[in-house]
């Protein structure tokens, strides 16, 4: 796991959130139910159309899936990549219910490994198979947003 942060950890119910879209998608996919992969991942129309914000991604990246989502506060977005060695992995992000900054931080959910953190009022979880590397991941993914 990820060291410090400032403020206390993302809600438990967040983090489950994230587990749940990945493995609904994960049974999408499954049965078929998935559109063909996306060409284009565009942060600032997700952001228009949701007023979440989202992070670049990392190169060899590709978008295979992304579903708007209700949540508490408004809508929530899951994206499903291709990672490259990370292999499948999916990005969820959705208002926090409080405004902190919370460093990457990881915890296994069964088979899943889920590195979740915060920034201001937006909370985002990276879930996927991979343990350390997910991690390193969602740190490059939070650094993307400043």
């Amino acid at each position: 796991t990820c060291s410090a942060s400032t403020a206390a950890p993302i809600p438990a119910a967040f983090v489950d959130d994230a587990v749940k879209a990945h493995r609904i998608e994960a049974a999408r996919t499954a049965a078929g139910a998935v559109a063909p992969p996306s060409a284009t991942y565009d942060p600032a129309a997700i952001r228009a159309s949701t007023a979440l914000a989202m992070p670049s991604l990392p190169a060899g990246w590709r978008v295979l899936d992304i579903q708007i989502l209700p949540a508490a506060a408004g809508s929530s977005v899951e994206i499903v990549f291709d990672a490259d060695d990370l292999g499948r992995v999916s990005l969820f992000a959705a208002r926090a219910d409080s405004f902190a900054v919370v460093a990457p931080a990881a915890e296994r959910r069964n088979s899943e490994t889920v590195a979740y953190w915060q920034i201001g009022d937006m909370a985002y979880a990276l879930t996927g198979r991979a343990d350390r590397a997910l991690v390193a991941a969602a740190r490059t993914l939070a650094s993307a947003l400043y």
